[in-house]
């Protein structure tokens, strides 16, 4: 059963077509690569599969629940994504940019946020730099 699937998935930006009837399934646990040239909707892709970005048309399915506004919380439940470009908030730690998510987007307990994040910060080697900023850590930190 397919874990992600876009079905005639179409998004345009004014009259500017990014995406033309996407088509694709990601079954659980596989790896799948976006490829193509810039400006070519990778993005935009990413950014339509966890509600960043609506699409125009088609559908999308994380699951077995179809995107919508009601499943949207659900979804992201179950989805990350690592941006290109850091988008870390400056004046915050990197605890705090850890627990942004959780705590702003899905309105979870602030004690029980910190504690998964504080754990998962040990599992990557940051817990002894979650009172960094940004700035002061180096790109592969960041």
């Amino acid at each position: 059963m397919a874990m992600i699937t876009l079905s005639g998935v179409t998004k345009s930006f004014g009259d500017r077509p990014i995406l033309r009837g996407v088509d694709f399934a990601i079954a659980a646990g596989e790896v799948a690569c976006l490829i193509g040239p810039s400006g070519s909707g990778k993005s935009t892709i990413l950014r339509t599969i966890n509600g960043l970005e609506r699409h125009d048309g088609g559908t999308i399915t994380v699951n077995g629940l179809l995107l919508s506004d009601r499943t949207l919380p659900q979804i992201r439940r179950q989805l990350s994504m690592v941006f290109q470009r850091f988008n870390l908030f400056p004046h915050r730690t990197v605890l705090e940019n850890v627990m942004e998510g959780p705590v702003q987007v899905l309105r979870e307990p602030v004690a029980e946020v910190r504690e998964r994040a504080l754990a998962l910060l040990d599992r990557v080697g940051m817990a002894e730099r979650a009172a960094a900023y940004p700035s002061q850590l180096s790109g592969g930190q960041q």
